[in-house]
């Protein structure tokens, strides 16, 4: 019983290892989006305020938003993982300081 288990499992793994591997992907072509003025305004404060150009801000929010991904630029992720472990390191000195 566990060996046609197991002769089924290689099969599979077999498979998996045959497909072809996809090339990584590389940037399409440009494409062209027209904005309403005001709509335009708004994308270029956002994206100043992140430190992107308005073009890379808007690669970023479509990307995010066609794979249902929360978009976080690097820097704001860095700054976020610096923040939760000076909270984690003021949680742990008041933890001590009550234990005493």
């Amino acid at each position: 019983m566990v060996r046609p288990l197991l002769k089924s499992v290689g099969r599979q793994r077999a498979t998996v290892i045959a497909e072809p591997r996809v090339n990584p992907p590389v940037a399409a072509g440009p494409v062209f989006v027209r904005f309403r003025e005001e709509d335009r305004l708004l994308l270029d404060a956002r994206a100043e305020a992140r430190g992107m150009r308005p073009a890379t801000y808007v690669s970023v929010l479509t990307r995010s938003h066609l794979r249902h991904i929360t978009p976080l630029p690097k820097d704001e992720f860095l700054a976020l993982k610096r923040t939760i472990g000076e909270l984690a390191s003021l949680a742990g000195t008041s933890t001590r300081s009550r234990g005493r």
